[in-house]
């Protein structure tokens, strides 16, 4: 199935079309850059995880990429507030939304997930990247993927130096090659 994204940023902030691989009628936007989408999707596709955890689901766009990636998956989305709620027909029933404030003190109920034993991506994408790298991703299991939004904008490695010595990087030479702010690492160690 082909990706469809179209940047509709026009000037102005940074926005992308994302339109669903299995309804095309179900669009939506995404603050993300349009053409890193597909290798987003490629990335998370290709791992093939049993678990994915986001943080951060403000319009839900990034969720349904994510969901897409591999529709058994159970994924769990993170946000304090969702300014709009996500579409709920595009999900289907392994979609759970928590309204949950995970930054000002630690959510049990996501660090359990991390910690789950199943295959995982955990994304960040929330209000404070770097709390949440450090909170959450050293509850990551060996082999667990860990993606960050808004990097080189909002966190730099040496932010977070101390987690990501334990992780190493996927594919960032593309990502870096077209100015794109995702980053993918997979943990390698404890």
């Amino acid at each position: 199935m082909k990706i469809q994204v179209k940047d509709v940023s026009k000037n102005g902030p940074l926005r992308a079309e994302y339109n669903s691989i299995y309804n095309t009628n179900n669009k939506v936007i995404v603050v993300h850059e349009a053409k890193a989408i597909p290798f987003i999707h490629e990335i998370v596709k290709e791992f093939n995880p049993e678990l994915i955890i986001e943080l951060g689901t403000s319009w839900g766009g990034v969720t349904l990429i994510l969901h897409e990636c591999n529709i058994n998956a159970k994924l769990h989305s993170y946000d304090i507030n969702c300014p709009r709620k996500p579409n709920r027909s595009m999900f289907n029933e392994n979609v759970y939304f928590h309204i949950e404030d995970i930054l000002s003190s630690s959510s049990n109920s996501l660090m359990n997930l991390c910690k789950d034993r199943r295959k995982k991506v955990l994304y960040c994408d929330n209000g404070n990247k770097i709390k949440e790298i450090q909170t959450y991703a050293p509850y990551l299991n060996v082999g667990d993927l860990l993606g960050v939004h808004d990097w080189d904008k909002e966190i730099r490695y040496k932010d977070v130096e101390n987690v990501l010595k334990y992780f190493k990087p996927i594919k960032h030479e593309i990502f870096e090659k077209n100015n794109w702010s995702t980053r993918f690492f997979e943990k390698q160690m404890e």
